[in-house]
């Protein structure tokens, strides 16, 4: 039973029992009053009186029963209060509920219709892009045929095109033959020309400082183009140059994050000229092949001027023409072997091919340089790699060619580590300011000098160094 039913209840049964007993009491007393007035009727009114005795009994029980539940009334009655509240509250919140809901409606039917105006808008310009489709497809198939057609005459094009290149490649390649030829011509012809001069003349002595120099230059202009700048698309290997720089005693760090990328093309441009040296000395060594020519006239010629040279001691004669001739001597093998050496080898047919050594020697340090940077462009990969025989030649031609033409014999010299700067026969890039704290951190390319007079020398090329302070912290030079 619900607690609005249930307090209802309670009213109506008080009421009742109450009114019933007034009701009943009343009659009591009217009974007593008949009783006096009619004693006739006095017996069965008493009974009347006893049952109604005892109704007033059971009312009174009534009363204290009902008694007992006013407080539970109460109660229920503060209860149904607090539910009344709670229902207004909620009441004022569903109509809260109901505004927004209605604003929301409001929103939503906004919103569905500026749908369907959009959408109308679009169906519109759907319209208008197919009409155009429909228009450019009649033009294409309209010109279709002329593509076609400038299709056909632009193949044809191609293949013309493809034909004259190749025909301006060989072309090209004969003039760079051409050129080639001149140049050993030219350089025959001045090698004749100064032989033919008198042996005397300080201007011999003069051409063949001149051109190692020169010849020096190119050389290192080469280096620097084989190693690269190491940027744009280059990858270095870091653990592996680490590796080299403690093979030649360098401390500088470096790292992926701090590669000092002056400091990595130094030691590939020192890891290189020593590799070919080495490669070199050891082709010098041997004689027994047809590609060992330049190995075999080195070898017979010292064996010709150590004779020259026994013949000189041994034998009374005018000393200084003998000595002359030992000079001269000297000067013609290497400089027609500075012109000729490690060149193209003719064969039978008339068709050239490369020198074994060199072909050999470039191939493997193409795959040798590459352990420690990939060149990742496969244009610039392929030109750089093409670059290893001239390397090669160039520097054969420097170190056991040329420097034996000088007199006295040009000698060369790899800067120590951790050797003072001294400016007068290194070359770098440092701070005058503070050359006096740094020191040798790798050398790259070596002192070039030959002696003079007692303990001094000359000065052909400078070593270059890479710089670095006496504590070790690489400096960039």
């Amino acid at each position: 039973m619900s607690y609005e039913n249930q307090v209802e209840y309670i009213d109506i049964y008080s009421t009742r029992a109450v009114s019933k007993n007034t009701r009943y009491l009343d009659s009591h007393i009217e009974g007593d009053e008949e009783y006096t007035e009619n004693d006739e009727n006095y017996n069965e009114d008493n009974e009347d009186l006893s049952y109604y005795k005892e109704k007033d009994q059971k009312f009174n029980d009534n009363d204290d029963y009902i008694e007992q539940y006013i407080p539970t009334t109460k109660s229920l009655e503060d209860e149904n209060r607090e539910l009344k509240d709670e229902i207004q509250e909620t009441n004022n919140n569903l109509d809260q509920f109901k505004l927004l809901y209605n604003e929301l409606e409001n929103n939503y039917r906004n919103l569905i219709n500026e749908n369907i105006e959009q959408e109308r808008q679009y169906q519109n310009e759907i319209k208008l892009y197919k009409q155009r489709i429909e228009g450019l497809t009649k033009t294409k198939e309209i010109e279709g045929r002329d593509i076609e057609n400038l299709k056909k005459e632009n193949e044809e094009l191609n293949i013309k095109y493809d034909n004259l290149n190749k025909k301006y490649k060989d072309l090209e390649n004969q003039l760079k033959d051409l050129d080639h030829q001149n140049v050993l011509l030219k350089e025959e012809a001045q090698c004749a020309a100064i032989i033919a001069t008198n042996f005397s003349s300080s201007d011999y002595y003069q051409n063949h400082n001149i051109k190692l120099n020169k010849d020096i230059l190119t050389l290192q202009n080469i280096l620097d183009d084989y190693v690269t700048n190491l940027k744009f698309d280059i990858d270095i290997n870091i653990n592996e140059v680490k590796e080299l720089l403690l093979k030649y005693g360098c401390q500088t760090a470096i790292s992926d994050k701090k590669p000092i990328k002056p400091l990595i093309r130094a030691v590939l441009q020192r890891h290189v000229l020593e590799e070919i040296l080495k490669q070199a000395d050891f082709y010098f060594k041997c004689s027994s092949k047809e590609h060992h020519l330049e190995s075999i006239i080195v070898s017979q010629t010292t064996s010709l001027i150590n004779l020259m040279e026994k013949f000189y001691n041994e034998r009374h004669g005018d000393n200084e023409i003998t000595n002359l001739m030992l000079i001269r001597l000297r000067q013609q093998v290497y400089s027609a072997l500075s012109i000729r050496g490690f060149n193209n080898i003719k064969k039978p047919n008339e068709e050239n091919s490369k020198h074994n050594f060199v072909d050999m020697i470039s191939k493997k340090l193409n795959e040798m340089i590459n352990k420690y940077r990939r060149i990742n462009d496969i244009e610039t990969r392929n030109y750089v790699n093409a670059l290893a025989e001239d390397l090669v030649q160039n520097i054969i031609k420097i170190f056991y060619f040329h420097l034996f033409i000088q007199e006295p014999i040009a000698q060369y010299r790899w800067i120590n580590n951790n050797e003072k700067v001294n400016k007068s026969y290194m070359k770098g890039s440092w701070d005058d300011d503070n050359v006096e704290n740094m020191v040798v951190g790798i050398c790259s390319f070596p002192l070039i000098f030959k002696h003079s007079h007692q303990d001094e020398f000359k000065v052909f090329t400078p070593a270059i160094v890479f710089l670095q302070n006496s504590a070790n912290t690489g400096t960039i030079v």
